[in-house]
């Protein structure tokens, strides 16, 4: 099983635990962390849903509170928007958390994306036609000031509830993988191994962009490119 259909499964079919399940948790240290992560947030939600009902609300009904006077349901309604507001600020803690994550949660995912399209990674591959590089990086928010190299992949696809640019480069010893994220930040440059692949996620503007190539793939003239080369349209 590979990091992204364990998390498919871990987010999908809660509470269940197999043999399958447990063995990956046992080797992967990222997906360890995102199933602590699923489980906090589980617990939140939890208790914001186990705020308890008013004695007033037990036998409620729509007619019964259209018969109350407006500063009577006040209070009533004051409950309901506060059980809401607790609710939708989970949910939106949780997903910006989950967008600038730390990069060491965030390699997992990038290199079990990568390898869930093998295609992707085959050798000797043809350029892409420019025509199409240009269509999906304006799908996706992304634009190349200067060349990065032969482009030999390039793809629209779902990344932490956005649609990114995944593309792949001709680097010196093979493929070298590039995601270009507007939407994830990072501090600095932050280089990580899994796998059996090495790369780093480099800061561009108010987003990164991932670089993950072999085992011997020097990966600095490549960053060096990126981050001249890689910008956000506005």
């Amino acid at each position: 099983m590979d990091c992204l259909e364990f998390r498919r499964r871990y987010s999908t079919e809660p509470g269940q635990s197999d043999s399958v399940l447990a063995a990956h948790l046992s080797v992967c240290a990222s997906c360890s962390a995102f199933a602590v992560e699923m489980e906090s947030v589980d617990q939140l939600l939890g208790e914001a849903l186990r705020l308890p009902v008013p004695d007033r609300l037990q036998n409620f009904s729509i007619d019964s509170l259209r018969q109350q006077t407006a500063p009577r349901r006040a209070p009533v309604l004051r409950r309901f928007a506060m059980a809401a507001g607790v609710l939708a600020a989970l949910l939106i803690s949780f997903g910006a958390w989950r967008v600038a994550t730390a990069p060491e949660d965030l390699s997992g995912e990038l290199v079990a994306h990568m390898l869930h399209e093998p295609a992707s990674l085959l050798p000797d591959a043809d350029p892409v036609a420019a025509s199409e590089v240009a269509y999906v990086l304006r799908r996706t928010g992304a634009q190349l000031d200067a060349p990065v190299g032969t482009i030999t992949y390039i793809k629209s696809c779902p990344f932490r509830n956005r649609q990114v640019a995944h593309m792949v480069i001709n680097g010196s010893t093979g493929p070298v993988t590039l995601m270009l994220l507007p939407h994830v930040s990072v501090a600095s440059a932050e280089a990580f191994e899994e796998a059996g692949y090495k790369g780093t996620i480099v800061p561009v503007g108010s987003g990164s962009v991932a670089i993950i190539g072999g085992e011997t793939e020097p990966l600095t003239p490549v960053e060096e490119l990126v981050s001249s080369a890689v910008a956000w349209q506005i």
